[in-house]
Order: structure tokens, then sequence, then C-alpha cells
């Protein structure tokens, strides 16, 4: 179960990260 928690954690910092990217992308490209 905790392997599943860190999984999960795991998932939304990279869901995070890309969303990250995402708005640094569309600043460059404005």
């Amino acid at each position: 179960m905790k392997n599943l928690v860190t999984m999960q954690q795991q998932f939304v910092s990279v869901k995070a990260h890309t969303f990250l990217a995402f708005i640094f992308c569309a600043c460059l490209w404005n």
C-alpha cells in the first residue's frame, strides 16, 4: 500500500512539472 502512495505522489509531481513546462513554453512563445 505504501508503494502505491509513492507512485501516486510521483505521478502528481510529473503532472505538475509538465504543467509548469507548458506555462513556461507558452510564455516564451508570446
